[in-house]
């Protein structure tokens, strides 16, 4: 009998149509030197997943905000943070015309208390490969982020790299390897 009820939840689980999920991959990053740091996550907000941020500042989270599109689906978000206060957040987004998955960038100031819009910052002639995209933030609050793509003009795979120099000035992407 109880083997019976534990097939009968499994199927009754397994089948269950997903009527409401939520955070789904969640990143944070600490500066170890004035332990103020950031936490991103995916969130389904009832019509599409967006990034969503918050802010640890003097040992208080700040409110979770929406940092990303909501028109665009977006999911596996990298942070990075200096002893500044600044913020760097990556995440990838699907081309919803396309359906190649782009990347998205968006920087924190804290002397500004303000997010950039997010920005497309991968080339829209490439898809980027899940999981292969790391940010590193510069104690003068430049940005680099790395990552490998599907170029569509070659059918090659490329390791590739973006520099944000100043807040919210992306620069192209250049491919470092073939």
């Amino acid at each position: 009998m109880k083997k019976l009820a534990m097939l009968m939840l499994f199927i009754a689980c397994a089948f269950a149509p997903i009527t409401h999920v939520n955070a789904l991959t969640v990143r944070s990053a600490i500066d170890q030197t004035t332990g103020n740091g950031v936490a991103a996550w995916d969130f389904f907000n009832g019509t599409e997943f967006v990034i969503q941020a918050s802010i640890l500042t003097s040992g208080v989270w700040g409110t979770a905000v929406t940092i990303s599109d909501p028109s665009i689906t977006s999911i596996e978000p990298r942070v990075a943070t200096n002893t500044t206060g600044e913020i760097a957040v990556i995440w990838q987004g699907e081309d919803p015309i396309a359906g190649l998955t782009n990347l998205y960038g968006t920087t924190y100031n804290l002397g500004l208390a303000a997010w950039e819009l997010p920005q497309l910052i991968s080339a829209v002639n490439e898809s980027v490969l899940q999981d292969t995209y790391k940010v590193l933030l510069s104690a003068a609050g430049e940005v680099s982020v790395t990552y490998a793509a599907f170029q569509l003009s070659t059918f090659n795979n490329a390791v590739r790299a973006i520099f944000c120099p100043t807040y919210g000035t992306w620069t192209s992407p250049v491919t470092l390897a073939p």
